[in-house]
């Protein structure tokens, strides 16, 4: 009786620990992919407006 309190205890306890760390994994996962989205945000803007300004000067010559 007493090993199966031990055991169930430590299942718990272990089961805590994994939670919390995949819990921090996935925060660091989703603050990495949040960083690289800013970071690729402003130089596709610059290039979409790049774009449009070349269209529209380029549109007269076609």
């Amino acid at each position: 009786m007493t090993g199966s309190l031990v055991v169930g205890a430590f299942a718990r306890h272990d089961l805590g620990a994994r939670r919390e760390r995949y819990t921090r994994q996935a925060a660091s996962g989703t603050h990495t992919l949040t960083s690289i989205a800013k970071g690729l945000a402003i130089p596709a803007l610059i290039l979409a407006v790049l774009a449009g300004i070349a269209y529209l000067v380029g549109s007269a010559h076609w």
